[in-house]
């Protein structure tokens, strides 16, 4: 394997600099060559604002418009945005007797079974709480630990 040279093959790879935000339309043109043409910019921007949302829909915007590499797996949330507007640290014991709403994934024997306690706001600007719990089969621990 190894480089080759040779005059019947030219390629050229558009994309952002390092650094470059996915929002900023800068980084779009850069990464399209044909804008103005095929591609306009309130296209990506539409593409962008529907896709900011779902992790997938963001990797696959950076794929396809932008020309970015993704490695890794995708989430079905944008991750950012879900620690930005969640994870407050809170005192369970504060909501004893709120009203409460409960979610529960039951496993069956190669998942995990979730439960989730959804505590509304009871006044003007707070934010909403949620209370996690999570188990697993026992014969499940070490293949989950990997």
């Amino acid at each position: 394997m190894g480089a080759e040279e040779s005059d019947r093959y030219w390629i050229s790879i558009y994309e952002p600099d390092e650094g470059d935000k996915d929002e900023d339309p800068v980084s779009w043109e850069k990464a399209n060559p044909n804008m103005g043409i095929s591609v306009n910019t309130g296209m990506l921007k539409d593409r962008y604002d529907k896709c900011k949302l779902t992790e997938s829909d963001l990797v696959d915007f950076r794929i396809k418009n932008m020309d970015k590499w993704v490695i890794g797996s995708t989430r079905w949330a944008n991750m950012a945005i879900w620690l930005e507007r969640c994870c407050d640290p809170f005192d369970v014991e504060e909501f004893i007797g709120r009203t409460c709403y409960g979610g529960l994934d039951l496993s069956s024997t190669s998942d995990s079974t979730a439960f989730v306690l959804t505590f509304p706001p009871r006044i003007e600007g707070e934010k909403w709480k949620q209370l996690y719990m999570f188990w697993i089969p026992g014969e499940n621990v070490v293949a989950f630990s990997r």
